[in-house]
């Protein structure tokens, strides 16, 4: 995936339960994060972790 592709944003709805929400809240905060920036960390982690997003250098 280019640079450029990922400073690009898309917005999608995301539907969960209070209790993983209220996790993820917390998360954020203690990481000084915005809930948005903690969900895309989670997922960009997890994307990487499985081969499918090389790690940025």
């Amino acid at each position: 995936m280019k640079k450029d592709t990922l400073k690009k944003t898309e917005r999608f709805t995301i539907v969960t339960t209070p209790v993983i929400m209220n996790h993820l809240r917390d998360v954020a905060k203690k990481n000084d994060r915005s809930l948005n920036w903690q969900i895309e960390r989670i997922l960009k982690d997890w994307l990487i972790e499985h081969s499918h997003l090389k790690k940025e250098q």
